[in-house]
């Protein structure tokens, strides 16, 4: 079994003096540079407790000095919503995945803004894959996108609402490959980045995700990819799927390859 493993910092926090450094723009935030030490398969209850009463990071650091080139390991990943899930639709979002749901302090029934611990299958030693796993699952599951670098750290929960799940979160998550990136056919050159950003990390371009999926499907069908090898590429891209359909994408994904097919015969 992977470990669980997160650090927590020694200084203890204080919501009031927080609140007052804010007022008089002080970054409070800047104190939470050293002190950080890791738990490593702590229990449930212990990781409550720590999760609610202590600032904490999904990392690990050398030293305990919380800077991304400091960073060692990390097993879990934070999510932040602010205000874009239910604390019902979260529940049934990460029902199979082995997680523990807060309240951060600003949440209120109308407003809700909730962290979600997850852990992943793995222990991940190099930062700059856990950049892309976290981008992976933050363009997944729609969550705040800047909680994406590797030595994010995070207040207290007011509360923990709830746990549960077995799954793990896979470490291996899909990448273009190579080939694509790298390929030359008919006379073309190298693949545009927006294309490699759109398949890697999910960001949409021109007008929105049906422009996206044609775009690309186009242009990877004019180098000489297979229908099949054009949907698997796009399926696993991690764009946002909130409120399109499958039918939408394969449409999408269909009439670009119609079209690449076209531009390819002229």
């Amino acid at each position: 079994m992977t470990p669980c493993i997160f650090s927590i910092c020694d200084q203890r926090f204080d919501f009031h003096q927080a609140d007052e450094e804010k007022k008089g723009h002080l970054t409070y935030a800047n104190r939470f540079r050293r002190g950080f030490r890791y738990l490593i398969n702590p229990n449930a209850g212990d990781v409550k407790f720590a999760l609610c009463e202590f600032v904490w990071s999904p990392s690990v650091f050398y030293q305990g000095i919380r800077r991304e080139e400091n960073f060692t390991s990390a097993s879990t990943v934070g999510l932040d919503f602010d205000g874009n899930l239910t604390v019902e639709d979260a529940k049934d979002i990460f029902r199979n995945y082995r997680h523990m749901i807060g309240t951060t302090r600003s949440h209120t029934p109308e407003k809700p803004r909730l962290r979600v611990l997850l852990r992943l299958d793995d222990v991940v030693v190099d930062v700059q894959q856990y950049k892309r796993i976290l981008k992976y699952y933050i363009n997944k599951f729609n969550s705040d996108t800047a909680c994406s670098d590797g030595a994010r750290f995070y207040y207290p929960c007011r509360k923990i609402i709830h746990t549960g799940g077995h799954r793990l979160l896979s470490t291996s998550i899909p990448r273009v490959s190579r080939e694509i990136k790298q390929r030359k056919t008919h006379g073309f050159e190298k693949m545009p980045a927006y294309i490699i950003d759109f398949l890697e990390n999910g960001h949409v371009f021109g007008s929105g995700r049906n422009e996206s999926c044609f775009k690309t499907s186009c242009i990877l069908s004019k180098r000489g990819y297979s229908f099949d090898d054009i949907l698997h590429a796009i399926n696993d891209s991690p764009f946002n799927r909130d409120k399109f359909s499958e039918g939408e994408l394969n449409r999408a994904t269909l009439q670009g390859v119609k079209y690449g097919l076209q531009l390819r015969s002229m």
